[in-house]
């Protein structure tokens, strides 16, 4: 595509030769006008005052026929257009030219795996005190490259301090504030808003082949995600041609093994392996560790499935090799877990249970969350298999929570799939039914977020002919409105039946939801009261692993939280807890994340089974206060913070909640 510098100099070249054609167009007909005058008006002139004009205009003529004089015109006529062209130039092109550092960065970013180096180069262009349009770049440039780095709240917070108002003139700084916002949402699994901010870099003034290649390559993976696999191959399809274009390969090595993907699990084994053999070709070309990392585990998914264990273990070696030589803990602790799922495949649970609990061990924090998730199933999985269903609950109830505030609903899925399973198999029939009833709503949830993209897709793609069609049907519908007018009638007859019946499911679907929170509640509290004993016990052993005293601080933390109600304080924190707990604040966020998550989020959790028990005791009748006075209570600053809260634990909102409790109890 034509870069906008070269769309604005396009224009001002063909803006300076229509004005240099005007003005000869206009000199040449002034000419004829003077010799016209000359010619008719002359010789019919009496008065002296005529005459003298007439000669004056005569003169005037003869000189302006003079070539010294057409000459000087032309030079005149010349030194205007180009004051024009600069005129034009300053007020319509692009204010600020981008430093040539931010070229070489941008290069740097886009060959994958340079993000150090990004920063460094980040930081020469301030030194330089750059102008307002240089440094939002270089905000946007250092987001870019704290997003690759796993840091992803770095990231998010640079990119959303750069404000609309700032880019919104500018379509380069558009374009590239879109695609890393683009790529953060993507990184932070928002699919949603990813999917919507990286088809808007499709239809901007401003391109770039790179980072075309990229975006597309995400909308590919988002494709993927959501079993879109046509629009998938497409994307990635489009997203190789940009990076061939640029002369990167690896990156046509990466889409390669992401194509994969789709043969894999559309289970066409020989396709994927095509795919895969030409990606390991163009990887192995740059020795990107990193991507060679990831194709590994690609390999050994593929292995797994084919049931060669032998070539498996093979690629999981090879895996862990380069995880160890890149000491990123994820890739270790991701390395681990794939060899747990291959013991577990070869149905020797004893070493695939070492190999996870290593696994579990190398996650560092909340970031990890997807891992931790897998590798909890994993276990779950193992214990099951060695018919240890108290610690296979345990592993499945732990990724339940661990799944709680990821957002991943395919995983969520699955846990809720697998304690459903476990409980059938302790004959809990319904706690099963429970946790399988929740699955069946995520599994809603993901359809209607693949019709929702599918949607998206088919707008980027083919909004010009959706508008063909609409004007087709419109002058279809002129000749045909009686039958569309019956047909509106009836499809509203349909919606209000529809409406009703929804209206009325609704309702038993959320007396169900209260019903099951409840229950929730008390299994929770159950579990709560497990975790204390537990602490206790551990309390008496005087040599304590480091995991045991993590353990530890995790159940102190519980009891200090619920001695009191401590967590209906509205200005808790985790400093607060740590000095309470006499420990340090790292430690105890450590602890936190290992067992839970977010301390804020662990708060959120007991605030709201604080709200629940208030909306449901009737006898006291703080189930009729007001929900700011409940909020209030149980330690929310704000009623729409507690609302929030309220509905990503329970999925409805207190209102909901209130409706349907005197049905459920």
């Amino acid at each position: 595509m034509m870069r906008l510098e070269e769309r604005y100099l396009s224009k001002a070249v063909l803006s300076t030769f229509a004005g240099m054609l005007i003005l000869v167009v206009i000199f040449r007909i002034c000419d004829k006008l003077f010799i016209f005058v000359k010619n008719r008006f002359m010789p019919r002139m009496l008065h002296f005052s005529e005459i003298k004009k007439s000669l004056f205009v005569t003169r005037f003529v003869a000189w302006m026929r003079q070539t010294k004089v057409q000459k000087l015109l032309v030079v005149l006529l010349v030194f205007i257009l180009i004051s024009g062209f600069g005129i034009y130039k300053l007020l319509i092109s692009p204010k600020s030219t981008l430093s040539p550092t931010i070229d070489k960065t941008i290069e740097l970013f886009y060959n994958e795996n340079q993000n150090r180096q990004v920063l460094e180069e980040v930081k020469k262009i301030e030194i330089e005190n750059p102008d307002k349009t240089n440094i939002i770049m270089c905000q946007i440039l250092k987001a870019a490259a704290y997003c690759e780095m796993k840091e992803l709240d770095s990231a998010s917070h640079i990119i959303n301090s750069i404000t609309v108002k700032e880019i919104k003139s500018d379509p380069r700084l558009e374009f590239w504030y879109m695609s890393i916002r683009g790529l953060i949402s993507f990184r932070m699994e928002k699919y949603s808003a990813a999917y919507k901010e990286l088809t808007q870099t499709l239809r901007g003034s401003f391109s770039e082949e790179r980072a075309l290649a990229l975006n597309k390559r995400i909308l590919g993976r988002l494709c993927l995600e959501s079993k879109a696999y046509k629009q998938a191959i497409d994307w990635m399809d489009q997203s190789s041609q940009h990076f061939t274009r640029v002369g990167l390969d690896k990156g046509v090595g990466v889409n390669e093994r992401i194509i994969a993907h789709y043969y894999f699990r559309s289970d066409n084994l020989p396709e994927a392996l095509t795919h895969l053999t030409r990606s390991e070709a163009e990887l192995k070309k740059s020795d990107d560790k990193e991507e060679l990392f990831y194709l590994y585990i690609d390999w050994i998914d593929f292995y797994v499935k084919d049931k060669d264990f032998d070539n498996a273990l093979r690629y999981a070696s090879l895996a862990y090799q380069n995880s160890l030589e890149l000491k990123n803990n994820s890739m270790v602790a991701l390395a681990l877990t794939n060899y747990g799922e291959i013991e577990i495949h070869r149905n020797r649970f004893d070493n695939a249970i070492g190999y996870l609990r290593k696994a579990m061990a190398y996650y560092p924090n909340y970031r990890s969350q997807r891992g931790r998730i897998i590798a909890s199933l994993d276990l779950s999985h193992a214990h099951a298999g060695l018919s240890q269903m108290s610690e296979a609950l345990k592993y499945a109830q732990q990724a339940v929570y661990f799944v709680a505030n990821s957002g991943q609903m395919q995983l969520q899925e699955n846990a809720y799939e697998v304690l459903a399973h476990l409980h059938e198999k302790l004959h809990n029939d319904h706690l099963a039914y429970c946790y399988l009833d929740s699955a069946m709503q995520l599994k809603d949830c993901s359809n209607s977020y693949v019709s929702d993209l599918n949607k998206a897709y088919q707008y980027s793609k083919t909004g010009l002919d959706s508008m063909s069609f609409k004007v087709m049907m419109l002058q279809q519908s002129r000749k045909k409105q009686l039958v569309i007018e019956l047909q509106i009638m009836f499809v509203l007859l349909i919606i209000i039946t529809l409406l009703f019946i929804t209206s009325r499911l609704m309702k038993k679907k959320n007396a169900a939801l209260v019903k099951k929170n409840m229950e929730m509640l008390e299994e929770r509290k159950h579990y709560s009261a497990l975790l204390q004993q537990n602490t206790t016990i551990k309390k008496k052993n005087k040599s304590e692993t480091d995991s045991e005293k993590l353990d530890l601080l995790y159940g102190k933390l519980i009891k200090w939280l619920e001695e009191g109600k401590r967590f209906t304080q509205s200005d808790i924190s985790l400093d607060v807890a740590s000095k309470e707990l006499n420990t340090n604040r790292d430690y105890l966020s450590k602890a936190i994340n290992e067992r839970f998550g977010r301390f804020t989020d662990l708060v959120n959790k007991y605030r709201i089974e604080e709200a629940i028990s208030l909306l449901s005791d009737s006898q006291k009748k703080t189930s009729q206060y007001k929900l700011t006075i409940i909020a209030s209570q149980v330690g929310f600053n704000s009623s729409s913070a507690f609302i929030e809260a309220f509905k990503k634990q329970t999925h409805l909102t207190p209102v909901q909640f209130r409706k349907n409790i005197t049905q459920s109890l």
